[in-house]
């Protein structure tokens, strides 16, 4: 390196250290331009990814309300429905229908003995896919379908609950009715069942009594 005359000769590193100070600004912003393209690209992802398990999660809960089951959820303070069939109800509606119909081949129906018919026929079908029996459970209450509304069950009328093996017992208080669910006649899942309301029983103070071990 040629040295200019009159002027203190420096160290070869002098040179570098002026070139680094002179080019920092421009590597600091572009630094600084891909740090923000790659949090840009995080959050697309991040949302990308929040998208497929919020529609997975949907998908897997319509299944599971078809069976029986209770969604998934991530809170527990969430009511959670647990569905069952009405199987006697609807297959004695069907079969009253199957019992005119075959009466209806061997006499001379009118219009109304078909229209009878089919009805019961369609009153069973709808029983059995739609109007179909389930327990919800919330933080301090428990319902269910009645005749005409739902009923409605606080923790302070519920004496105690009874797991017993393929069935749920809720015995109340005073001379009311208990509520029994049954995995054979009503095609409850009772194993999931049993699970959440052991937790509400121990959230609510309620006796628990497990018969299945």
């Amino acid at each position: 390196m040629n040295k200019v005359e009159g002027e203190p000769e420096r160290a070869p590193f002098a040179y570098a250290s002026k070139l680094n100070i002179d080019i920092l600004p421009q590597v600091w912003d572009y630094e600084k331009r891909s740090m923000v393209t790659i949090m840009q690209g995080v959050k697309g992802m991040s949302r990308k990814w929040e998208r497929m398990v919020s529609k997975n999660t949907k998908k897997a809960n319509l299944t599971r309300t078809k069976q029986g089951k209770a969604p998934i959820s991530t809170d527990p303070d969430r009511p959670v429905v647990f569905k069952g069939r009405s199987i006697l109800l609807a297959a004695f509606f069907i079969v009253v229908s199957l019992f005119l119909l075959f009466t209806l081949t061997k006499t001379e129906g009118d219009k109304m003995y078909w229209y009878t018919t089919l009805s019961y026929l369609v009153v069973g079908v709808l029983i059995y896919f739609v109007r179909r029996p389930y327990l919800r459970v919330t933080k301090t209450n428990l319902s269910k379908r009645g005749l005409a509304r739902e009923l409605v069950l606080g923790a302070e009328n519920i004496k105690e609950i009874v797991h017993a093996p393929g069935q749920i017992i809720i015995e109340l208080t005073g001379k009311s009715p208990r509520w029994v669910y049954n995995r054979t006649l009503n095609r409850f899942d009772i194993a999931a069942m049993a699970s959440k309301l052991k937790k509400f029983a121990e959230n609510n103070k309620i006796s628990f009594v497990d018969k299945t071990v």
